[in-house]
């Protein structure tokens, strides 16, 4: 088990979530047009998702690592 490695994980997923927060926080106030907005949040849940699950799979590794 290396906590160096699971730190690195959990910040990773963390960072996920806090964007996934700001956005639905930021978004709202926006004046765009319809379809940026919706690329927007699409481009933003593909990029949050992505960072989550990379961070679930460094810890998933440290637990795992030798």
């Amino acid at each position: 088990m290396r906590v160096d490695t699971i730190a690195l994980g959990v910040g990773l997923a963390a960072i996920g979530v806090a964007f996934l927060y700001v956005a639905r926080n930021v978004y709202p106030r926006l004046k765009i047009a319809d379809e940026s907005l919706e690329l927007l949040r699409i481009t933003t849940a593909v990029v949050a998702g992505g960072l989550i699950t990379f961070g679930l799979v460094v810890v998933a590794l440290g637990f795992v690592g030798g």
